[in-house]
């Protein structure tokens, strides 16, 4: 069985992941912002009978994103799954000063990634698995502005935006790693009721309310990210773009070339890593 890291796993899409993957024999590592809601989910699954453990990272700061990679690496990991992400319907920072959902929802998992490499190429079967939103389809990420701080702060373009830089991340590091290990995957869930951005004003709270009686569950929503964790690594289809258990085909900017060479060259120099994946 496998060791795997899922962060965000308190609740939503990371909590049914979390359990389903529990429940199927794996050592699941469970990440959460809130020490005391991670408590009650690590109580819960563990008088269920599962192996779990936790860790506690705020993704908004990136010094405890290095340190959340180091305690994890000490024990050796299989498969991490970025399942955290977030939505900010006004203008706010990490605590680096980057624009939230960017640093949070794309730094953030990216520097998780870039540590725990060297761990999950020790694997058998190493895998990195992004979840993705359908809204990269309404990205347009400039670098120029890329904390936003020019012209009116849009909480949902910030999102599409950060969304739409995970999927460059994705196919460009599965080409650099040479189609792995470890294996590079993006999953999209679908729409799913997980409450995610109910409670704020915008384009979410409108889709929320419009689309509750026929959104997915979190049980359904997970199972393409549950398949790929759980699954054969796949190293012949790295870089791909998971929907209901098929590979589809991103939008048009997700398979540029030249965003995503710029991207990562800006993301090597914010994040201060001269030396990538060579």
């Amino acid at each position: 069985m496998s060791r795997i890291l899922i962060t965000g796993a308190t609740s939503g899409l990371g909590l049914a992941s979390a359990r389903k993957l529990a429940e199927l024999g794996h050592d699941v590592v469970l990440h959460g912002r809130n020490e005391a809601r991670l408590a009650e989910v690590l109580e819960e699954l563990t008088r269920a009978g599962h192996a779990v453990s936790g860790e506690v990272a705020d993704l908004a700061d990136l010094d405890q994103v290095e340190a959340l990679a180091e305690r994890v690496a000490a024990g050796g990991l299989d498969v991490l799954m970025n399942n955290a992400g977030g939505y900010q319907p006004r203008r706010k920072s990490t605590v680096q000063g980057h624009e939230w959902s960017f640093g949070v929802n794309y730094l953030a998992p990216v520097l998780l990634t870039r540590r725990l490499i060297p761990t999950l190429q020790e694997a058998d079967a190493g895998r990195v698995i992004m979840v993705a939103s359908r809204t990269h389809k309404e990205g347009r990420l400039d670098l120029k502005n890329i904390k936003r701080t020019e012209g009116r702060y849009h909480g949902y373009g910030a999102y599409a935006d950060s969304k739409l830089a995970g999927l460059l991340f994705t196919r460009e590091l599965a080409e650099r790693l040479g189609g792995g290990p470890p294996a590079v995957h993006a999953v999209e869930p679908g729409i799913v009721s997980t409450g995610f951005g109910q409670d704020e004003p915008g384009f979410f709270q409108r889709l929320y309310n419009v689309g509750r009686f026929i959104m997915r569950s979190p049980e359904k929503g997970a199972r393409g990210q549950i398949e790929l964790a759980d699954g054969p690594a796949r190293l012949g289809q790295s870089g791909s773009y998971w929907v209901d258990g098929k590979v589809k085909t991103p939008s048009k900017r997700a398979r540029d070339p030249k965003m995503a060479a710029n991207l990562w060259a800006y993301t090597c120099a914010v994040l201060g890593l001269d030396l990538w994946v060579d």
